[in-house]
């Protein structure tokens, strides 16, 4: 959920709405954004404590602007709230909350065109969904997809495994639209060095870049200057975290959506397999092993391809060939 007061400035200048806010005396964080670039203002009761440019240089006298104002007490550090206060995830709780974004309707943007598009635009930003109590985002950095998370009942997805769901909420149009969000380029590179738990030990605030965590939330830094607090609360241990501008370029999976909602069950010779008084199982034991005999015995008890990859704390990926493993030994069979 995004807070505050955000949108376009329309046919007013980023300068107006500046001078708009100080003429009300107000307090609180404003941003400005423009194409590729980003200003954020500190407020406190209508005087400017700071300024901090992101990305490249904008002109605050042209108009249609991308804004947000979010209204805080007077501090010394710009603060928005988080985008996913109830996640556990620390990635989804250092996401910052600030607007506009675009919609991406469900069921009508193929996310497999989507992608390459955003690729094409060397996008940097966020794409997320909020739907009762799931929640899911993939970062991006320059076009490549760094980090996707999903989570949903206490169960925590990520990378190929969080794509793979969030592709499937996608493809129902009853559900939700997705939001589609740019991030200055040095958020995202915290973001992703938080998520990738890049954490650094150097005692000395004076030169450090990037992201810390700590009790009241999590603050943004540039060589040495906090321009961005986030506040939440911290789950986990206090760190420090270095950016990452080079992180691994995620794919969208080929197999076919829902492909792992589907279950499996056993067949009369995976049931031999898993009794110890037949010859089968030793020959069982011999080729597949304590995994493939935990593998099979998850298997029986009627979970979905998810649900046991998550049970084995395995990727689906990792699964797969399990999977056509037991299917080709006529071990198992594909509930229609």
């Amino acid at each position: 959920m995004t807070h505050g007061l955000h949108g376009h400035t329309g046919d007013l200048s980023g300068q107006d709405l500046l001078h708009a806010l100080q003429q009300l005396h107000c307090s609180g964080t404003l941003i400005l954004a423009q194409h590729h670039g980003v200003m954020l203002f500190l407020l406190g009761h209508g005087k400017i404590q700071a300024g901090y440019r992101l990305g490249h240089a904008i002109e605050l006298e042209e108009t249609a602007q991308r804004y947000h104002f979010e209204p805080h007490p007077p501090s010394d550090t710009p603060e928005l709230r988080c985008h996913f206060p109830s996640s556990s995830l620390p990635v989804l709780r250092a996401l910052p909350a600030f607007g506009p974004s675009e919609c991406v309707p469900a069921g009508l943007i193929e996310l497999r065109e989507l992608i390459p598009a955003l690729r094409e635009r060397t996008f940097t930003g966020c794409l997320s969904l909020t739907h009762q109590g799931e929640r899911g985002a993939i970062l991006f950095l320059d076009g490549s997809m760094g980090a996707a998370v999903y989570e949903r009942d206490g169960y925590v997805f990520d990378q190929n495994d969080a794509l793979r769901i969030i592709y499937r909420y996608s493809l129902d149009q009853n559900n939700p639209p997705l939001r589609l969000r740019p991030l200055p380029r040095e958020i995202a590179q915290s973001l992703l060095g938080l998520y990738l738990k890049r954490r650094t030990t150097t005692p000395e605030l004076s030169d450090y870049t990037g992201l810390q965590a700590k009790e009241d939330g999590f603050t943004f830094f540039h060589e040495g200057k906090a321009y961005l607090h986030i506040t939440a609360e911290l789950t986990g241990s206090s760190q420090r975290y270095t950016p990452c501008d080079s992180p691994p370029d995620l794919k969208l999976p080929e197999d076919p959506p829902g492909w792992e909602e589907q279950r499996y069950t056993l067949t009369l010779r995976g049931r031999d397999a898993l009794n110890p008084m037949t010859d089968l199982a030793m020959r069982f034991n011999d080729s597949f092993g304590s995994s493939g005999k935990h593998i099979l015995t998850i298997l029986d008890r009627g979970l979905s391809i998810e649900e046991a990859a998550h049970e084995l704390e395995l990727e689906l990926q990792e699964l797969k060939p399990w999977l056509k493993r037991l299917e080709e030994d006529g071990l198992i069979r594909l509930i229609p």
